[in-house]
């Protein structure tokens, strides 16, 4: 390796790259610049990690420490222009984490304060906000289970990552838990009939999928006959958006296994967080008896929430968050929204709700989802919270905390 040069052509890629949703910005992700930088990284990480176990050769390291500078410099705002979970699974997927695990000790002493700040932000910021997407996921678990206990201890475990990093592993913790789930489900996955006078939980083999839109399914033709009145509009939607749209157009935002992972993801933070919206509404809709009319807001863009902040709308004045005119199918999400938001008036015991906000690049996107059935009445234990600190924004700690525990922490116990 030739450190001037490789260090001179990453800050290069840097300055052309700089600016978000540029032309020339796409150019450079498309052609794999984060794959092969995080390659860089890796590789140097070699290099410096030998010579630096040589005492006398430290302070001639200067230049492959301004390739890493550089490579962490790019990597950070890298991995959040748009499409960003192709650069962070393409990143992951190269050894950024073997790499940062590594070099954290390197890292803190000699890496310019600017790099460090670029190392934190993705290691503390950037990973975990993207766990929502299943191909994160899968390939952040395959590079976590593959460093080795004696690396962990030599590197990030006595470093100034060391809280991040065990924040990052919690944090995909909770997801593959809900990834193994849909995985072991794969291939016998049941769901519901969509007609609401059947509502048949079924393997989907065993069912018949609608044939326009392709993301319902039926017992029978009498049951899609029924259930055809209410079906009609977000099907004919449906169905004009597979018509006018390429494959690539459709799963630009969501690839279908990332779509799919987020439903199963919402199912079950939602019912994690019932009890602590049931709680709200009493607390901000007293007079509100028919919590079937909310809509159940989950915010996953907020780190120090690992299963999101929950809130509450009003589905019968529900407003769509604002998409700023940058989506190119944005006139079909918003007719989307609108026909789920009448099927859910129509029959709200029916449905649930859910609006979803996650990043996506620089970005907070908001996507609504439909659940069956409504799950507001569902009986749910109290959830005790032992620690005194909030687990959501919208959490009331002191009503979710025993008087035992509160006796004790008065006692500073």
């Amino acid at each position: 390796m030739q450190p001037l040069k490789v260090s001179r052509t990453t800050y290069a890629i840097c300055i052309l790259s700089r600016f978000a949703r540029h032309p020339l910005t796409l150019a450079f992700l498309e052609q794999n610049a984060c794959w092969v930088v995080t390659r860089m990284l890796v590789l140097t990480a070699d290099v410096v990690v030998l010579r630096t176990a040589k005492a006398s050769v430290v302070d001639r390291d200067s230049e492959h420490i301004e390739s890493l500078n550089a490579g962490f410099s790019f990597i950070r705002f890298a991995l959040i222009r748009d499409f960003s979970p192709r650069w962070v699974a393409q990143s992951v997927d190269a050894g950024l984490l073997r790499a940062v695990c590594r070099l954290a000790l390197l890292l803190e002493k000699q890496l310019h304060q600017f790099g460090r700040d670029c190392v934190r932000h993705i290691i503390a910021d950037t990973l975990p906000k993207h766990l929502v997407y299943l191909s994160v996921v899968k390939v952040v678990d395959r590079e976590m289970n593959d460093i080795d206990d004696a690396t962990l201890e030599m590197g990030v475990d006595g470093s100034w990552l060391a809280a991040d990093w065990r924040s990052l592993q919690e944090v995909l913790t909770l997801r593959r838990s809900v990834a193994k789930i849909s995985k072991e489900d794969k291939g016998s996955s049941r769901t519901l009939c969509d007609s609401k006078k059947c509502g048949k939980m079924a393997p989907k083999k065993e069912l018949q999928r609608c044939g326009g839109c392709l993301n319902v399914f039926y017992c029978s033709k009498q049951c899609q006959k029924e259930a055809w009145p209410n079906h009609r509009a977000l099907c004919r939607l449906r169905t004009e958006d597979r018509a006018t749209q390429t494959t690539e157009d459709r799963n630009a935002l969501f690839p279908k296994a990332d779509a799919q992972f987020f439903r199963e993801l919402l199912s079950t933070d939602a019912g994690l967080h019932l009890g602590h919206m049931q709680a709200l509404a009493k607390r901000e809709f007293p007079s509100e008896k028919q919590g079937e009319y909310f809509a159940l807001c989950l915010d996953y863009t907020d780190l120090r929430y690992p299963t999101g902040t929950c809130s509450l709308k009003d589905i019968r004045t529900y407003t769509a968050p604002p998409m700023n005119g940058e989506d190119e199918d944005e006139e079909v999400v918003v007719e989307h929204n609108k026909e789920m938001v009448r099927m859910v008036l129509r029959d709200p015991k029916a449905y649930t709700f859910i609006e979803a906000t996650f990043a996506w690049g620089e970005r907070r996107m908001s996507r609504n989802f439909m659940i069956r059935p409504n799950i507001w009445d569902q009986q749910v234990p109290q959830m005790v919270n032992f620690t005194g600190k909030k687990t959501c924004a919208n959490e009331d700690v002191a009503e979710n905390t025993p008087g035992f525990i509160k006796d004790l922490m008065n006692l500073g116990l």
